[in-house]
């Protein structure tokens, strides 16, 4: 059987990368990224979502080599078939884990050539530790460590 999620499409509406000239690579570098998701069923098209991801350097950063602000956009095919509320929850879940991934070889890609070191998105708890994850947000907003 297959799975009932398709992704059909990713782009990137936002990319935006700066290298930081005063950047010291001998002092100590304290940054974080601060992350957004959402998904909202896409009008006109019943089998779809779109879910949309945006990461952005955390201003509050350290001595941060680069600076980013960075948005992925996918539109997501759930079988019709598919109950609700299961086709929401599924898209949410799976897509902003589909989402970060291609956020971070975008990332990676866009600093590799730069005058500092690759950029590499760390771990991203889409949970906060201890929280209850018996019931599905949709929504996902908080900070997390790069």
């Amino acid at each position: 059987m297959d799975f009932p999620l398709r992704l059909e499409r990713y782009f990137f509406p936002v990319q935006q990368v700066e290298a930081n000239p005063k950047y010291d690579p001998q002092a100590v570098q304290k940054h974080g990224t601060t992350m957004d998701f959402k998904i909202s069923p896409l009008i006109g098209r019943a089998d779809a979502y779109g879910a949309e991801l945006n990461l952005s350097s955390d201003p509050a950063s350290e001595n941060p080599s680069y600076t980013f602000n960075l948005t992925a956009f996918a539109v997501l095919r759930v079988e019709e078939s598919t109950p609700e509320p299961q086709r929401s929850t599924m898209a949410g879940q799976i897509g902003v884990q589909m989402l970060v991934g291609v956020a971070r070889e975008r990332l990676a890609e866009l600093t590799a050539r730069g005058p500092w070191p690759t950029v590499m998105l760390d771990v991203v708890p889409l949970v906060p530790a201890g929280a209850d994850t018996s019931q599905s947000d949709k929504s996902i907003n908080k900070d997390s460590p790069e």
